[in-house]
């Protein structure tokens, strides 16, 4: 009962973040989309903004980057990629992605991405925003699809009240990615679930996967989707 107090009293942040694109135009030689778009999130206190800050800029310093540089997951190289992500599970921080396989998304939702992107942070992001009071998300406003989320926020209080009889406060804030360091590592995280199942390669996956705090990882639209 405590426990449950305590989560509801402390404010948290969340980071968002995406590896791929909303196209379908899969095997094209100029024009060829990624099989899957990944949304990730990194759920945190606003507490360790000056962690993330740290860990950015050493990362930053491996790679013989300026500080102010903002350093892509992949344009970095493996062995300093690994680094950031074997220090990032030592805070205080859950991850999270929803991988839609695209080439299984219904014509319909192929010609409304706008719909089709709020659906799918709806269902990765209400799990755990309704558990906290106090939430903010914080999303870079060069990001895709920042237009969908200009109705973003209604659309999810009206299922947070009338689903989840949760009356919580967020709110949405959008950043220059090259200004939050919190953006800046989860950039880090969707590319470990992009790796993973655009090239089945495990190494950045597999550091966040054992370290048990992955909180959601949710695959719309796999082979067995109807």
């Amino acid at each position: 009962m405590f426990l449950m107090l305590l989560i509801l009293i402390m404010g948290k942040v969340v980071y968002i973040d995406e590896s791929g694109d909303l196209g379908f135009s899969f095997g094209r030689p100029k024009d060829n989309s990624s099989h899957y778009l990944i949304i990730a999130y990194m759920i945190s206190e606003s507490i360790y903004n000056a962690k993330l800050k740290s860990l950015m800029i050493r990362t930053k310093k491996k790679e013989k980057c300026r500080r102010d540089y903002e350093l892509k997951a992949s344009a970095t190289s493996t062995k300093s990629r690994l680094y950031l992500l074997n220090n990032l599970i030592k805070f205080n921080a859950n991850f999270g992605a929803i991988i839609i396989n695209k080439q299984n998304v219904k014509p319909e939702l192929r010609s409304n991405t706008n719909l089709l992107y709020n659906y799918a942070c709806r269902l990765l992001l209400v799990p755990q925003i309704k558990n906290y009071n106090d939430v903010t998300i914080i999303k870079d406003k060069r990001s895709i699809k920042v237009g969908s989320w200009n109705t973003f926020p209604d659309y999810i209080k009206i299922w947070l009240w009338y689903e989840e009889n949760c009356f919580n406060d967020f709110s949405i804030r959008y950043s220059e990615s090259q200004n939050c360091y919190g953006i800046q590592i989860v950039d880090y995280i969707a590319y470990a679930f992009s790796r993973k199942y655009e090239h089945n390669s495990l190494d950045d996956y597999n550091i966040i996967k054992n370290s048990g705090k992955i909180a959601d990882e949710f695959l719309l639209y796999n082979k067995n989707s109807p």
